[in-house]
Parts: C-alpha cells; structure tokens; sequence
C-alpha cells in the first residue's frame, strides 16, 4: 500500500488555507542541571505527534545547551521521519 501526499491545494480544500501557515516562536530552551541556555526560533505547529514531549533541535542549539556532542548518558535511537529513517539521541 502506498500512500500519496496531498497537494497544497487539496489541503487548502480541507482543511483551510490557516492550517497551512507556520507558526515560529521563540522558545527559552534551558538545561535543568546547568545554567546553560538558548532561544532558538522553533516551528510549533508541524501537525506532528508523540506519546511523550520532544523537542528536536539543531545542532547549534544542541551545542549552546551543552548536548553537542552527544553527552555520555544519552541513549542512541532509529527516528521515524517523513523524509525517512534518521540517527538521533535521546538525553533522559
């Protein structure tokens, strides 16, 4: 079973032309154990979900907040994306 993207135009159709338009914030962004912190611009309305919250930043931001490179504690992890499978860590 393959399954097509709609167009932009069909989703215009369904759902809106306002559910199309991102939505950018800043958002502070701070480790708990430290005083290390950044407020990256985030993309907030994707249209994407999980079970738990989650954040996915670049790795600029990641290096501000002292999570690049990858911090020993952090569990290595398979992320299902539109584009495809991708590599990424988790810090817990």
């Amino acid at each position: 079973m393959r399954i097509e993207p709609l167009s932009r135009e069909e989703l215009e159709r369904l759902l809106g032309e306002e559910w199309l338009m991102p939505v950018r914030l800043k958002v502070e962004t701070r480790r708990v154990e430290s005083s290390e912190g950044a407020v990256p611009v985030a993309l907030v309305n994707t249209g994407l979900v999980s079970d738990e919250p989650d954040i996915l930043v670049p790795a600029g931001v990641a290096r501000a907040l002292g999570l690049w490179p990858q911090p020993d504690g952090s569990l290595s992890v398979i992320l299902g994306t539109a584009g495809g499978e991708g590599e990424g860590y988790v810090v817990p």
